[in-house]
């Protein structure tokens, strides 16, 4: 996976059956995650920096150069590399180079992970879809509509601007962790 991790999924795969299913198929679960972060990148591509809002999520190793903002994922914590200077070599628990931060924008990830609730079911020949699945879906496929469209802006994502510099913003609603029924 690039975006989510497989502590994520038991949040929207509560059934033990089918996480296991899920998690049994990393080729289904890798094309199906990639799906949903561009059904996501595409709604928000219009207003936001969705190479920001993206930035793939690591295996932690020594021998990797990380730069700013590089995220890894290491004995189920994620971490944010804080230093201004490109280096490998150095321990998470160095705080020089290394927080301890899930930085993902959570609104972004319930959206991936409800886009990926729905579309993994078809490849995987799942039975019994709950409805609620399906009812979810088109409410999110709904919700980013009016992202894409400037109705909703996602607090916290780092915004576009125009050629001038000035923030391309012209939304009516904001929405926050809070605010949102997404929240995790």
């Amino acid at each position: 996976m690039i975006f989510l991790t497989t502590q994520d999924l038991p949040r929207y795969f509560n059934e033990t059956h089918i996480l296991q299913t899920i998690l049994s198929n990393q080729k289904a679960l890798d094309e199906t995650e990639f799906l949903a972060v561009e059904m996501v990148k595409a709604a928000i591509s219009t207003n936001y920096d969705e190479v920001k809002a993206f930035i793939p999520i690591q295996s932690f190793s020594n021998a990797t150069t990380y730069q700013l903002n590089d995220r890894v994922y290491f004995n189920q914590k994620h971490y944010v590399y804080i230093n201004e200077t490109a280096s490998s070599g150095n321990a998470l628990t160095d705080g020089a180079y290394w927080e301890q931060n899930d930085n993902r924008n959570k609104i972004l990830v319930n959206h991936v992970l409800r886009i990926l609730r729905y579309h993994i079911a078809q490849p995987l020949e799942l039975q019994n879809i709950p409805p609620f699945w399906i009812d979810d879906y088109k409410y999110c496929t709904k919700e980013l509509q009016m992202i894409q469209k400037g109705d909703i802006i996602i607090y916290g994502l780092d915004k576009e601007v125009d050629e001038t510099g000035n923030s391309t913003e012209s939304s009516i609603f904001y929405i926050t962790e809070k605010e949102s029924k997404l929240s995790l």
